[in-house]
């Protein structure tokens, strides 16, 4: 399995950075498509950096969130490429969306 898509980073709500992730959601470019929602393995491409990843599509209903695309760079806390436009390569699903809702976490 192979997919790419650009798209410009946003800032996240910091959740994942709260627990120690790198996080960045993306606004893809007007006509990209996505694979199923689900969780990711793939690359996230910077100007000047290629970092493995996890990738997340889909609403995060435990925390009454919007539909989105979510990138994680697990380990790296110091990334700042907030306004940057990336590209992100999908390589293998790992899993489906799991949908749960929490009264606190």
């Amino acid at each position: 399995m192979t997919w790419q898509v650009n798209g410009l980073v946003v800032h996240p709500d910091d959740f994942a950075r709260s627990l120690g992730l790198a996080s960045f959601d993306i606004r893809l470019d007007p006509g990209s498509s996505l694979p199923t929602p689900g969780i990711y393995a793939g690359w996230l491409r910077t100007a000047d950096r290629i970092l493995p990843s996890l990738i997340s599509i889909g609403g995060h209903d435990a925390f009454g969130d919007p539909d989105r695309l979510e990138i994680c760079c697990s380990g790296l806390t110091d990334l700042d490429f907030y306004g940057s436009t990336v590209s992100i390569t999908f390589v293998a699903a790992l899993r489906t969306v799991i949908s749960r809702t929490f009264t606190a976490i």
